[in-house]
């Protein structure tokens, strides 16, 4: 029982005095001049837990913003070059079917903060009884929208969600509005 104490003063200094403490038998007294060393012990560990816990917060800090920058540069990039590409979709989906370009759902995004996603629509539109997401069947997809659909090009409006701050380009993909409210947990 010795030697693990011994390795115990020797690694941990205030650990081994609060060994010496617990180990000693209940009616043996501790020093006043050991439980001011305890006590110091105690505050300097606090002290170094808590600049610790400010380095690590500064750390995280820095890395979400470096995120944020890398996400805008690359949603302005993507847009800008993808510019031709996002007009031709646009005038497909127009050409193809009645209704917007643009299919627009309620998200909550970090913090629990509402916004609106942005998408190209790939359906003919619904006839606003039931969630479109709830109906989401083959019959209402369009030719473009098939399309779209297969190689992901149908999210490239995002892009614009990301300049606004809505969402990052890498992270969770953030709820529709009406998965949180209806299930708050």
């Amino acid at each position: 029982a010795s030697t693990s104490l011994e390795t115990v003063k020797k690694s941990i200094p205030w650990l081994a005095g609060l060994a010496l403490v617990l180990s000693a038998p209940a009616h043996a007294a501790v020093s006043d001049t050991e439980l001011q060393q305890l006590r110091r012990q105690l505050e300097e560990l606090k002290t170094d837990y808590e600049q610790r816990l400010r380095a690590l917060e500064a750390r995280v800090q820095q890395a979400e913003v470096a995120a944020r920058v890398v996400s805008l540069l690359l949603a302005v990039i993507a847009l800008v070059t993808l510019a031709p590409l996002l007009g031709l979709i646009a005038l497909a989906i127009k050409l193809e079917s009645r209704g917007p370009i643009f299919f627009v759902q309620d998200r909550v995004g970090l913090g629990g903060k509402p916004f609106t996603l942005l998408k190209f629509r790939t359906m003919h539109p619904g006839d606003g009884d039931t969630p479109l997401w709830f109906r989401d069947s083959c019959d209402r997809i369009t030719r473009v929208g098939k399309w779209l659909r297969k190689f992901r090009l149908d999210e490239l409006p995002q892009f614009v969600n990301i300049l606004r701050g809505d969402m990052n380009l890498v992270g969770p993909r953030p709820l529709m509005a009406e998965q949180v409210w209806a299930n708050p947990e």
